[in-house]
């Protein structure tokens, strides 16, 4: 008995032994995967899946912009007790097809759980409704939405009903649509006028000639080429002097003054003398305007050539002084004038330049007779 215990003390000697050096190697081993322990996962056994892994702080992606939807005008259509319309200004589409407007419906009150609402579109009187597609469309903003695009392809005789209908409580309001031919489009013939392209101001401008009078048509239509004939336009005009010209005033000094292109025909003059302004009647500056049955009615009566005024009169004295004209201010950019032409009723305009030039105004002959 006494020498089976020795071997069993032998053997467990042994495989303590044999653990610890296994212990070391494997700590050895595990020393040297991990860079002395100072990289605990240098192949990535230990990484998350990708699906796991968290977006570092400050990387998260940015929220799509929210998309804008057209705001209404202030102007009621039609309402009733629980729902009302209002429509946008028109918008004519970029490829001249159609013309779009937008309806949108407000349901009270604003804290009701759905919201939603339903568009239809029919004739007025009745009528089958398979071709209105041809004319009108509809289109709401998105399912349920309460904007409603609204687009008119061609002029129609009789009037189409846009019902929207409430999903909660079948409420309904009621928008009437009619063609009535507005124009939306303005031009003005410049078809017998000359023209130049000003490369110092990157303008069209037309040339008129003194001593004549330019009758332009002005022609309004819209994309269905169908202006209401009742529609009586009514005009305004406006003429702005573009650029600067050089004067020289004589009187006991000499000095030149650079002044802006009056249409008007008159300018404002500071004296220093005096100390108040002080207004001059530039006489060959005057670019008459006026429009009467559809046309726009051009006058040059000249070109800025010689000015010459009275500055001012006192109670002690009366001074005359002259302007002569000396140059324009800039030889690559002659003044020009701008006439714009609004139809007040639609605000739409058209802008035309035009530049006054010399034109003929007579002729004589040395001597009224002859002899050999």
């Amino acid at each position: 008995m006494p020498k089976q215990t020795k071997c069993s003390n032998n053997a467990a000697l042994k495989g303590f032994a044999l653990t610890l050096v296994i212990l070391i190697l494997a700590v050895c081993v595990m020393a040297a995967m991990t860079e002395g322990f100072s990289n605990w996962n240098p192949y990535g056994w230990f990484d998350k899946p990708a699906e796991e892994q968290q977006t570092p702080e400050g990387d998260d992606p940015a929220p799509e912009e929210p998309t804008e939807e057209p705001a209404p005008i202030e102007a009621t259509i039609s309402n009733s007790e629980h729902i009302a319309l209002a429509m946008s200004a028109a918008v004519t589409a970029a490829d001249g097809e159609y013309v779009e407007q937008t309806l949108t419906a407000t349901v009270t009150p604003s804290t009701a759980e759905e919201l939603g609402v339903d568009w239809t579109a029919e004739w007025a009187d009745g009528s089958d409704s398979s071709d209105l597609s041809d004319y009108l469309t509809i289109t709401p903003a998105s399912d349920g939405s309460n904007i409603c695009y609204v687009r008119a392809y061609a002029a129609f005789d009789k009037d189409i009903i846009i019902t929207v209908t409430t999903r909660d409580g079948n409420y309904t309001a009621t928008c009437t649509v009619s063609f009535v031919g507005n124009p939306s489009d303005m031009e003005i013939n410049v078809s017998g006028m000359a023209s130049i392209q000003d490369s110092g101001w990157g303008q069209k401008i037309y040339q008129v000639k003194t001593g004549q009078t330019y009758s332009l048509d002005i022609s309004l239509n819209n994309i269905f080429d169908q202006v209401d004939p009742s529609f009586v336009p009514q005009y305004s005009y406006e003429v702005i002097g573009v650029g600067t010209f050089k004067l020289t005033k004589s009187t006991n000094d000499t000095q030149t003054e650079t002044l802006t292109l009056s249409p008007t025909g008159v300018v404002t003059y500071y004296n220093s003398g005096t100390g108040r302004e002080t207004t001059w009647e530039v006489q060959d500056q005057v670019m008459g305007v006026s429009i009467s049955d559809n046309q726009l009615k051009i006058n040059p009566y000249g070109v800025i050539s010689a000015i010459n005024s009275r500055v001012y009169t006192d109670s002690s004295r009366t001074n005359f002084i002259r302007f002569t004209f000396d140059s324009y201010s800039d030889n690559s950019k002659l003044p020009y004038y701008q006439i714009k032409v609004t139809e007040t009723q639609t605000g739409i305009s058209e802008t035309i330049n035009v530049r006054v030039i010399s034109g003929v105004n007579g002729v004589s002959l040395s001597q009224s007779s002859m002899t050999f």
